[in-house]
């Protein structure tokens, strides 16, 4: 099959050959596994900081949000927010896709665990109201 990542591969000659590819497999993903909590771990550090730009914390405000402690998870949400608002779609499925994780249960499109209905109310330039239901 032409494609399947198969075709370069050789296959190991000896029992310690195979066992010094397993070994080095297994150290290299340890090494990968630990990059990646490192950076989650400084994403998660930098979404909980608080934000200090004036003007985003003005813009906030107008939204409703409390001038203290606003986080730039916050800000981000928000943003996500304003642009679903104006009609990006994937920002409105990176948004959908937040607040309903899939379940492994999932059949036909709903869940098991039973979840929240939320429905957005949008108001187009002629003031026509569009009810859409996540």
């Amino acid at each position: 099959m032409p494609g399947d990542g198969t075709k370069n591969l050789i296959p190991p000659r000896t029992k310690e050959e195979a066992r010094s590819r397993g070994k080095n497999g297994g150290i290299a993903s340890g090494k990968a596994r630990r990059e990646k909590k490192a950076l989650r771990e400084t994403m998660q550090e930098l979404l909980t900081m608080r934000l200090k730009d004036k003007k985003l914390l003005e813009e906030l405000a107008a939204l409703g949000f409390t001038a203290k402690g606003i986080t730039m998870q916050d800000a981000i949400s928000a943003a996500m927010i304003k642009q679903a608002v104006k009609g990006n779609v994937k920002a409105y499925n990176a948004i959908k896709d937040t607040l309903y994780t899939k379940n492994e249960n999932e059949v036909d499109g709903t869940t098991e665990s039973g979840g929240a209905t939320v429905n957005i109310v949008l108001t187009n330039t002629s003031g026509e109201k569009n009810d859409n239901s996540l």
